[in-house]
């Protein structure tokens, strides 16, 4: 099925055309060059490379105008809009198509539209690759690899002799077919580990039932999460980083690829070639829903019988390690709140006391006054005994609560710290 001409965007194509300027120039190196020249030498191989380049330059190109004019994958019209579909998937919803995305559907800013099962969008053939054309990419970049890698280990021999014969025969290095051939196999040389490791990379994702953007996706998890390593039971991991589409090589291999081994190397599906599935309804892995059912099951069964996870204790330990904090931190205010009553009390007797003395000079040779001085040093003093005591509860409260603090922040996350800081600062404003 071709794709659409409105998907098409046409500034796109300088990427596809400087990729078929790239594969001309080594076709043209490789063959009116290297080979013309083992051809005038009469190399006996020279007829074997000349069929077998060919074959895969043919293969090649097959894929690769495939690849560009294949539609990658539709959204069925209509879909997810049935209410007898109890699943969640058609709860996700593309405002700029303005249809329901099935799973594993991704929306393409550069082509505008949605494509099944969508890997990524390749600036060279200017299209996504989806359900419909993945095959077809990976052909292309199979056949690529062999031709870069058969036109190296076939040039760099003759090439390096060629050169030393100039040297030896004093001839001049600056000849037509020495520089295009030298040109072509420095291209190859930077090309061939590129391709290969690409190649190799997009082997491990289809056997392993995983696309470019969910991989993304799991990297951007990981460095979100950061190194957290919280102290949390089995039964709370055992769902995570699990990939529920892993079916085996076989049949992953199948759903990229096609059942029919005869059409494995063509780019073309046919009746018996088609893709495993049809890029909207996905059969999940037996053994991760058996894992998540049993886990199911054990939470279920811990919680009737009245035993917690790990997880929940840690939980509930928190919520009462908070509600201490607050209630030191209310103790802690209340202390402050009556020091200051203490501190303003005694300034006001003090203030009594300077103003007498003041008024009457004659007082301090009255016998009288000694005892009344004395009655205002006792009270001086107990004053002083009670304020000394608050300040002392008060720093002791305040290094509980530091260590307690210190301790959640060892056991829980930086998340609950954080709001633990948050609420203490809240409550002492």
């Amino acid at each position: 099925m071709l794709r659409s001409s409105k998907h098409i965007n046409i500034l796109g194509f300088r990427f596809t055309l400087m990729a078929l300027i790239f594969i001309f120039f080594i076709y043209y190196a490789y063959v009116f060059h290297y080979l013309q020249d083992q051809y005038y030498k009469k190399v006996n191989s020279v007829s074997f490379k000349l069929i077998f380049f060919h074959i895969s330059f043919f293969l090649m190109m097959w894929s690769f105008i495939r690849s560009v004019v294949a539609d990658p994958g539709r959204v069925p019209v209509y879909w997810g809009l049935f209410l007898d579909d109890p699943e969640s998937k058609k709860r996700r919803y593309c405002l700029i198509c303005h249809v329901f995305k099935p799973e594993r559907c991704h929306h393409c800013s550069t082509c505008v539209r949605c494509v099944l099962n969508m890997d990524h969008h390749c600036p060279w053939i200017n299209n996504c690759v989806g359900f419909n054309n993945r095959k077809f990419f990976m052909l292309m970049l199979f056949y690529i690899c062999i031709i870069s890698v058969f036109c190296f280990l076939t040039m760099i021999q003759p090439l390096i002799e060629q050169i030393i014969d100039i040297y030896v025969n004093q001839k001049s290095f600056f000849q037509s077919s020495l520089i295009v051939k030298l040109l072509s196999l420095i291209c190859l040389s930077a090309f061939c580990p590129v391709i290969g490791h690409f190649f190799y990379f997009h082997i491990k994702l289809m056997f392993s039932n995983v696309t470019t953007i969910e991989q993304l996706e799991k990297v951007k998890e990981k460095l979100d999460s950061g190194i957290q390593k919280d102290k949390v039971s089995v039964l709370d991991n055992i769902e995570n980083n699990q990939n529920v589409y892993d079916l085996g090589n076989r049949k992953n291999f199948y759903q990229v690829f096609g059942q029919n081994p005869i059409l494995w190397l063509l780019p073309i599906f046919g009746e018996s070639g088609r893709p495993y599935g049809d890029g909207v309804a996905w059969n999940k892995n037996t053994f991760q829903k058996q894992i998540t059912l049993e886990t199911k099951d054990i939470h279920t069964n811990l919680k009737d019988l009245g035993v917690s996870s790990k997880s929940d204790e840690n939980k509930q330990q928190n919520l009462l390690s908070d509600q201490q904090n607050l209630d030191q931190v209310n103790q802690n205010n209340q202390s402050l709140v009556n020091q200051q009553q203490n501190q303003s009390f005694i300034n006001q007797q003090s203030d009594k006391n300077q103003f007498n003395q003041q008024n009457n000079p004659n007082q301090s040779n009255n016998p009288l006054n000694v005892t009344q001085n004395n009655n205002n040093n006792s009270f001086f003093q107990e004053y002083q005994s009670s304020l000394i005591i608050n300040l002392l509860n008060n720093t002791q409260s305040q290094t509980n609560v530091g260590n307690q603090v210190h301790s959640n922040i060892q056991n829980n996350t930086p998340k609950q710290t954080i709001y633990q800081i948050q609420s203490c600062y809240q409550v002492q404003n």
